[in-house]
Formats: structure tokens, sequence, C-alpha cells
């Protein structure tokens, strides 16, 4: 089986000797090299999430759990790739959109996640294969050349550095309730105040300590050179307990999980303690070293070994499930999500598997041995390699899709119009930014993270307004569409009238208005009912909504019923009109027949008289 090229167990102590480099402080401002060495393949893409599970530190949390809540990718696809000056050991670490690591090119990288552009570098006095740490806006990282260093997240600048009796190998640190815990080769387990850099305490072991502490319920779990692993009150230092194994404890590091502590050993075995008490609960021999650091996740124990095996145990009894055979030793430490195990090995290539069958579901061959542990942020992985590259794989971003609609419809100059782009969406992922460009000369001129944006345009014309989307992975989408904002104020249209043509007196009689108004405007009616009376202004009613109002008439006759309308900006239509008769009236009494005779024949009222005898 191959024993690695480049590390074999007679080098093991040479190479890690090599590490150790003289002390070069740097000045206060970091490297802000400008040149990019980034090769983008495909489209980045991240799953929808709204609330991201970054994995800030080494194996991803205090713990060292190795397990996220992101999805990944279901195949080899790689998004990008940057090219540092020398190999890459260090195992990178993913918050607020950036993804930092060391080399061995002396340097600190600080990457665009999405995209792989270089943000900046800060140099060291020598070799890192330590993991960097991200806490509160800053960046934890040890070096060779004996000093620990702080960092400003976003710039790289300097903040303040913590010199070790000598240097830090592989042992990342973890960064808790203002503390940084890491170790050395100096055999010291470091405490150390986040914001200063002074030391709180140190706890010296018997050989060198490469293994990368973890922290639980108060306490720091770590193991060295001495064959030990340690468990220290986090506070003060004090050994709680310690556990001998067989061999060196190299680079593994404790997993910490529901009580247990699972480590690995060059004595081949992989242990699990009880946490409280450093008892022996189990353990599983495996066919060669065991360097890399257990994941936990649903159950399961995940770890790698130079047999060149990737191992499923059950977390609670020690039990093999399965076992993946690579075509190398398996340094790195697995990562664990959705379903699925990455991990690298060293025949170059990086490793996708079922994480309930072992079964492969893809790998990578990238140009050179893969010892940096993988980590996973908002659905992509990242790893680096002894081919001097960070990979970034994930899958091919879908373009987001953008579309919006205004109210009102047909707006007048000067009307407020309000754009709505929640209609706008991303088939893979979720809408970042929207950006509106209001005269479409290629200028967006307001960008908000909210769907909804306003404006007005003082005169009427036909304006293209273009809106464009980002979606979480950087890529964007456009649409764009023609406001006409009417070149004045439009007047209500001539309302119209229905309602009966006859009536009776006295008798109140219904009649239904209605009209619609161009601009969408809300509109008042004046109705003037023909006998002298008028409604006055009544309203203001939606556009196209029907009204009714009634009147009754005190006197027979025939009425010409008049209506307009105007808008809430005061245009008025004009007049439409209804003819009515009033011709009777329940109320009416009937006349005596010599009235009817009266009113009928007016001239004959003297013969009839002198005929009646009057």
């Amino acid at each position: 089986m191959d024993k690695n090229p480049l590390i074999t167990k007679g080098l093991a102590l040479a190479i890690v000797v090599l590490f150790i480099g003289t002390i070069l402080i740097p000045g206060s401002d970091g490297d802000v090299e400008q040149k990019s060495e980034i090769t983008q393949v495909n489209e980045p893409r991240s799953a929808p999430s709204s609330i991201t599970d970054w994995w800030p530190m080494f194996h991803h949390d205090l713990y060292h759990s190795g397990h996220s809540n992101s999805t990944a990718p279901e195949t080899n696809t790689v998004l990008w790739t940057y090219s540092t000056n020398y190999w890459l050991e260090s195992s990178p670490a993913v918050a607020d959109g950036k993804v930092y690591i060391g080399s061995q090119d002396y340097k600190v990288y600080c990457l665009d996640a999405l995209t792989g552009a270089k943000i900046w570098t800060f140099p060291t006095g020598h070799l890192i294969v330590s993991s960097p740490a991200v806490y509160d806006g800053k960046v934890y990282i040890g070096s060779t050349d004996h000093l620990v260093y702080c960092l400003n997240a976003d710039s790289g600048s300097y903040i303040w550095i913590y010199p070790t009796g000598w240097g830090i190998a592989q042992s990342s640190p973890v960064v808790v309730n203002g503390k940084v815990y890491i170790g050395s080769q100096d055999n010291k387990m470091y405490c150390l105040d986040a914001e200063t850099g002074s030391k709180i305490w140190d706890y010296t072991t018997d050989d060198w300590i490469s293994s990368s502490p973890a922290v639980a319920d108060g306490k720091v779990y770590f193991g060295s050179w001495d064959k030990k692993i340690y468990c220290l009150n986090a506070d003060n230092g004090s050994k709680i307990w310690d556990y001998s194994t067989g061999d060196i404890i190299w680079t593994s590091s404790p997993t910490i999980f529901s009580g247990k502590v699972y480590i690995g050993s060059l004595d081949c075995i992989v242990y699990c303690l009880n946490a409280m008490t450093g008892m022996k609960l189990w353990n599983y021999t495996t066919g060669d070293w065991v360097t890399c650091t257990p994941a936990v996740a649903n159950g399961n124990v995940f770890v790698g070994s130079w047999d060149g095996k990737i191992y499923c145990l059950n977390a609670t009894t020690g039990m093999m499930i399965w076992y993946y055979l690579t075509g190398g030793g398996v340094s790195s430490s697995p990562a664990v999500t959705d379903g699925k195990v990455y991990v690298g090995s060293h025949d170059n290539k990086m490793y996708c598997l079922d994480a309930m069958t072992g079964m492969r579901i893809w790998d990578y061959v990238a140009g050179g041995q893969i010892l940096s542990s993988p980590a996973i942020a908002e659905g992509n992985v990242y790893v680096g390699s002894m081919d001097n590259k960070v990979y970034c794989f994930g899958s091919e971003n879908l373009l987001p899709v953008a579309d919006f609609t205004w109210t009102p419809s047909t707006p007048n100059p000067g009307q407020t119009i309000t754009f709505n782009a929640s209609s706008s969406y991303d088939p893979d992922g979720y809408i970042l930014l929207y950006e509106w460009d209001w005269n479409n000369d290629g200028i967006y001129d307001e960008s908000h993270v909210s769907s909804t944006a306003t404006y007005s345009w003082s005169n009427g014309g036909n304006y293209s307004v273009t809106l464009r989307v980002t979606d979480n992975n950087g890529a964007t989408g456009t649409q764009t569409k023609t406001v006409k904002v009417n070149s004045g104020n439009q007047p209500p249209e001539i309302p119209s009238i229905n309602g009966p043509a006859k009536g009776k007196v006295g008798v109140a009689t219904e009649y239904n208005f209605t009209t619609t108004d161009p601009d969408r405007d809300q509109v008042y009616y004046f109705i003037d009912w023909g006998d002298t009376t008028n409604s006055s202004w009544v309203g203001p009613y939606p556009s196209g909504d029907l009204i009714i109002e009634s009147h009754t008439w005190s006197k027979k006759g025939i009425y010409t019923i008049k209506a307009k309308a105007k808008d809430i900006y005061g245009n008025e239509s004009a007049w439409t009109t209804l003819k009515v008769s009033m011709p009777l009236s329940n109320n009416i009494p009937t006349p005596s027949f010599r009235e009817w005779l009266f009113e009928r024949f007016p001239h004959a009222f003297p013969i009839l008289r002198q005929l009646l005898g009057h």
C-alpha cells in the first residue's frame, strides 16, 4: 500500500522538524497584493438558505464534529481554483462569504467564497500548516515561525501576535468565550486572550502538540506526541484527566459528541473515551496510522487511515458499518453533510461517498495529494491540495429570473409609482439584491435587499425601466419593461345613468351611476335631479365601481337627470342626461265629477249652472 511519497513513517519526524523556521515578525499592515491567480470554471452555486451554516474553523466547530447542515454538490464540478505559490496542507475556514487558508508559501490567504478572487494575503515568517479560525471579525492562525497571529478578517491587517517556544505545526486554534486555545511544538497547550493576545494560562505535556484542541462543557481536549489524550479545565488549564494510547497522537484531533471523545493514534487505533472521566468505551483497530480527525454525524463515526480506507463506525459500539478503499493513505479529515462524506486522499483524489452505504458518488483527480480537510458552506466544498491550489466544488448555477409590476399602471407626471419585484425568483438559490435602472442607460440608480422600490417622472412619456437581480452565488438576471406616463391627467369618462324612465310622485326611485377613469384614479359624482336639487359631489369611489343613488320627486312632470364625474385631481367629465316622467302618485285624491267636469269644460260652466238650477 502507498505510504505517501511526501510523508512516510521514517521521515515523519524530519518533516515536522523542517516546519520549524526562523522567527520573522511582519509589519503592522497585511500584504495587499492585487495579482489574482484564480481559475474560474463554472458559475458558483449555493443552496437556498436563510441562515448560513458557515465553517469558521478546523472541522467546523468547537467540538470538531466535521458535520454541517448545508447542502453539498452531487457532482465533481469545479467552480473555481486559486493557485498559491506552494503546497496547501492547511484546511480552509469559510465565514461571511470568504475562504481563509494558510499556505506553505508563508502566507495567509483570504478569497471570495463565490468567485475565488483574492481579497487579501498576509505574510508570516515561515510555513503555515495550521488551519485558521474566524471569530468576531478576526482570523486566528499559527505558523511554524513560532507565532500565533490575530488578523482583521476583512482587511488582513495585523492586530497582535503571540510568540510560543517553538513552531506551531498542524495544531489549529479554537476560539470561544474570548479565549484562544492552540497547541505548540514547545510541548504546550496555550490559552490566550482573544482581544489582546496576552497569555491566560499554558499547560506543558511531555512532547510536541500538533493535535488541535476541542472545547466542550468548560473542558479542553487534545492529543500529544507523548502518546496521551488530555482533558483540561478551560478556565485555568488544570488537568482533569489523561489517557495513554499505544503511540504518538500526531495530527488527529479529538471530536466531542454526546459525552464521548473520538480520536486516532499512530498505534493504528480509533479510540472512544468517556468525556467526563477519560475511561475507554471502545476502540477500533485499522490497518495503519490514524492521523485524521473523526467526523460524527447521525450516530456514526467517519474516519480515515493510512491503510487507504475511509471507515464508518457505529458511534456507540465502534462496530464497523462500511469502509471504502481509496488509492492512497487518508490523512484528510472527513466532512459530512447532506447524506454525503467528503474526504481527500494521498492518491491525489477528492472523494464524495454516500454516508449510509459508503458507495462512491464521485471523485476528482487533483494535481497533488490532498492532505487538507474539506470545508462545506452554502452548498460548496472547499479544500486545499499539494498542487498549490484551493479548490471549490459545487453545482452549476441556474440564473435568477427578474420580473416586476407597478402601480398605478398608467401613472401621471409627478405621481409616485410603486415597483414590485416579488415575482422574481432563483430556481436553485435565493435573490440577495434588486437593482433598478430608471432610464435604461446601463447605470443602476438604486439597489435594495427589498423587492420594492418607488419612483416618479415629472413629464409624460414612455420610460424603459430595467431590473437586475443577483442571487446568492453572484449570478444575475435582468428584465426591461416600458412604463407609460400620461402626458397629463385624463378626466373620467362620461358616466352612464341606468334606471326607470317613469316613476311616481312621492316615491323614491333608484338610479345607477358608473364611470371609468383612464388613470385609474378614484372618482366623485355630481347628480342634478332636474327639480332644482342635486347630490353635490359624492365619493370618492374606485374607478369602474357602480354606485346607487335614489331621489323622490314631489310633483308630477318630466325631469332631466344630469350627472358628471371628476377624478381626485379635479378633472371633470362632460354631463350625461336621462329624462324621466313622474305622472302619478298613490297619494293624490280622486276628483269629484263636478271638479272633473269643470276642469275639462270650463267654458260650459255658466250653461251647466242654469241647467242645474244654481
